[in-house]
């Protein structure tokens, strides 16, 4: 289920109900990698993925039965999605004595960045040895609009997000007109263009390395 009257964007949602056997989860696994979306739509699956990120998401049982899916971690890895986290009971599926989140929900990078306050809540049982899922947008945070140059109010939020890239932009490269000033101390450095277009590029080995070595105690009083 999902729950929020907030959501103002287009979203891709994909529900999943995976096999108990191994061999069909791994291709659901690359047909679920298909579904990702090729632009910047968020993008959230949720459901029965009948299988674990995690060895201390399974409690109870024989312990030579259970513990990660190395073939779903790589593919979590592969599609760059994040586990949502959740609320309420920590397990979503309860049989005996055995206890394991086979129900999560996983959601790309854009959703994190549109949707950053969404939560995934485990409601109580009903019949069933699942927890139903709530993914509850109740909480979101937006821009609804934001006023122009021309002093018209906007607020398609395609024209929003170009604006608040394009404030962002001149905040961190240049001087800001009318005398508007913002409550921190100093000014902000400079951004070259060159340093801006790899922004978003991976770290290298030799940058790791370096930000590795660079790391220093906290010294605390």
């Amino acid at each position: 289920m999902v729950s929020g009257s907030c959501i103002r964007r287009k979203i891709q949602l994909t529900t999943v109900h995976a096999s108990l056997v191994a061999t069909k989860r791994k291709r659901l696994w690359g047909q679920l990698a298909k579904e990702k979306p090729v632009d910047d739509t968020p993008w959230v699956m949720g459901g029965d993925f009948n299988a674990l990120l995690a060895d201390n998401e399974r409690v109870g049982g024989a312990e030579s039965n259970g513990g990660a899916s190395r073939l779903f971690r790589e593919f979590v890895f592969d599609t760059q999605v994040t586990d949502i986290g959740c609320r309420g009971p920590p397990f979503t599926w309860t049989r005996g004595i055995l206890q394991q989140r086979l129900d999560i929900c996983l959601v790309s990078p854009s959703w994190l960045l549109y949707f950053s306050e969404a939560y995934d809540e485990h409601l109580e049982r009903l019949g069933s040895y699942h927890h139903p899922l709530l993914l509850d947008l109740s909480e979101l945070n937006f821009i609804s609009a934001l006023r122009n140059n021309d002093d018209n109010w906007i607020t398609d939020q395609d024209e929003l997000a170009v604006m608040a890239k394009d404030f962002f932009t001149k905040l961190f490269t240049c001087e800001l007109r009318n005398g508007h000033r913002f409550p921190q101390h100093g000014r902000f450095p400079h951004i070259s263009g060159y340093r801006l277009r790899h922004l978003g590029d991976p770290l290298s080995n030799d940058e790791m390395s370096s930000m590795n070595l660079s790391w220093r105690v906290l010294k605390i009083g």
